[in-house]
């Protein structure tokens, strides 16, 4: 179950930082002098969504570690 759900996180992930990637070119295409002064907020709310996954999928890593050391 809990593998089902951090896969559905992961695919929301890549959705998500496909969406910002599309977003940056069009940007960068549309004001290619100013591209380097956009806004930084949307990378600052990737990188947390990437930070708690990556947390909340190491201390499932560590629970399935531990209860198969526990069952094998």
């Amino acid at each position: 179950n809990q593998g089902i759900i951090q896969k559905n996180e992961i695919d929301n992930l890549k959705h998500t930082v496909r969406m910002a990637e599309q977003e940056l070119l069009a940007f960068i295409e549309q004001n290619p002098q100013v591209a380097d002064k956009r806004k930084k907020e949307d990378e600052v709310a990737i990188r947390r969504q990437v930070d708690s996954f990556e947390k909340l999928f190491t201390e499932l890593r560590q629970e399935f570690n531990a209860f198969a050391g526990k069952v094998l």
